[in-house]
């Protein structure tokens, strides 16, 4: 296996398989506030063919794909697409903001990006902005992160209301990009939204504590308050 020494600590990110090729990749990144130099691609069957990436934007410390093979490059001055053999890459325009995460929908339709400034919804088939700030219910609030519903269908954004210190959990269909009910958490503000394999929505905040939340009707579930030890 190749060995590389890096002066900072690497994010590592396993991307999902490439049907189309029959192979998949792990990608060693500098991280956001790492190193310059670009992600490095090497192909899990063996772990010692590299990838070309050189033309990858600097700073990249994440890397997405769809499942038709199409990769998504993550760094916080922008977003590349890229082909599965990482020969061409295209910038995303339309982004404003420093990046701070993404994710591509079960079905590969959409790519969902929070940056420091607005959520974006990007068809990744033609990497255009269809939706801005879905599920951003308050005025003057903005994202903090996102989750999708394993069918893809629907979204769940968590955003800081305006001024900051408290936080909107709302449901987003991606179908007509309208919102359906929100939970609101009053003085806690929240840094991220993860659902589980069993459907539940788990939602961490700046106040040592997470909160389990039902999709299904916005609202927490009867042991859904957790203190968690640090800062989440």
């Amino acid at each position: 296996m190749l060995k590389r020494q890096l002066s900072v600590a690497i994010c590592v990110w396993l991307a999902a398989s490439v049907a189309a090729f029959g192979q998949s990749y792990i990608f060693q990144l500098a991280g956001p506030a790492g190193l310059t130099n670009n992600a490095l691609g090497l192909v899990s069957n063996d772990f010692t063919h590299l990838v070309s990436t050189s033309g990858a934007l600097n700073s990249t410390f994440q890397v997405v794909s769809t499942p038709s093979g199409k990769f998504y490059i993550v760094a916080p001055g922008g977003i590349q697409s890229a082909n599965a053999a990482f020969t061409t890459f295209a910038t995303v325009s339309g982004i404003a903001g420093n990046v701070l995460n993404a994710i591509v929908t079960p079905d590969g339709k959409y790519l969902l990006v929070v940056t420091d400034q607005h959520l974006y919804v990007i068809d990744t088939g033609s990497d255009t902005v269809v939706a801005l700030d879905p599920g951003v219910t308050s005025n003057g609030g903005t994202a903090t992160a996102v989750a999708v519903s394993h069918d893809g269908k629907t979204a769940y954004v968590l955003a800081a209301t305006s001024g900051g210190g408290s936080s909107t959990l709302t449901r987003v269909s991606l179908v007509t990009f309208q919102t359906d009910l929100t939970y609101n958490a009053p003085n806690l503000l929240g840094t991220s939204v993860t659902l589980s394999p069993r459907g539940l929505l788990y939602v961490t905040f700046q106040a040592q504590s997470m909160i389990e939340i039902d999709p299904a009707t916005m609202s927490a579930t009867p042991a859904g308050f957790m203190s968690v030890p640090g800062t989440p």
